[in-house]
């Protein structure tokens, strides 16, 4: 597993939540994966041991992929459809309710535009009630808000305010869910505070810095540039 080689991994940790990710992983390639009276009552129970916290009347659908599962928080009643991608190499929170379409991805992760071995984690947050339309992606760190709603194909950098529709790439609000423009004030504005989610891990001085594509990551003087 990739996680194996992550040098943020917690260890200890992850030997225990392993052999129930491969439990999952090997049900997911069987034909009674996609029985969903088999299917959703046995994902199911994995997760009430995987997670670090697993609601109750969940519907974990086939091809559902995490990174380690030890660090998803869900809540009660949730569907998460099948091909998406809960990336919890940081830390994912997961309300009640909350529905998730075919083919979004969740992250909780991302490297540095120049230095890629250089890696952050962070806390992303979907609140009670939200919904993610298909192949929607949620950017590390941020928040989807109560009842609110990512459109199909858009992608989340920051705050989806309480209520409000977002779509596009990059996301912004579109409208208030029809019915509760009394109980929000909020402009639609996707404030992007995610460093409040950013979560600081150390490494030992031991530890090797792999760049898998070898890449010259000074940047060349002026005078070397070729001309235009």
């Amino acid at each position: 597993m990739k996680a194996d080689h992550w040098a943020e991994t917690d260890a200890e940790q992850f030997q225990k939540s392993k052999p129930l990710q491969w439990l999952w992983k090997g049900f997911d390639v069987s034909p009674l994966a996609r029985d969903l009276a088999i299917g959703i009552p046995f994902r199911q129970m994995i997760a009430n041991h995987l997670f670090a916290e697993a609601g109750e009347d969940l519907q974990l659908f086939h091809g559902i992929t995490f990174s380690y599962g030890h660090n998803i928080e869900m809540g009660d009643r949730t569907v998460v459809h099948g091909d998406v991608l809960l990336d919890d190499r940081g830390e994912l929170e997961v309300g009640n309710r909350v529905s998730i379409a075919e083919g979004a991805t969740i992250h909780s992760h991302g490297h540095d535009i120049v230095d890629q071995t250089d890696v952050s984690i962070y806390r992303t947050v979907i609140e009670d009630d939200a919904r993610l339309a298909s192949d929607s992606m949620i950017g590390a760190g941020s928040r989807v808000g109560r009842n609110a709603m990512v459109g199909a194909k858009s992608v989340v950098h920051g705050n989806v305010p309480n209520h409000h529709v977002a779509v596009g790439t990059p996301a912004k609000s579109v409208k208030v869910k029809p019915g509760w423009e009394s109980v929000t004030d909020d402009p639609g504005t996707l404030e992007d505070d995610r460093e409040e989610r950013h979560i600081e891990y150390t490494l030992s001085d031991d530890v090797e810095r792999i760049d898998e594509f070898q890449r010259n990551l000074t940047p060349p003087d002026a005078d070397d540039m070729p001309d235009s």
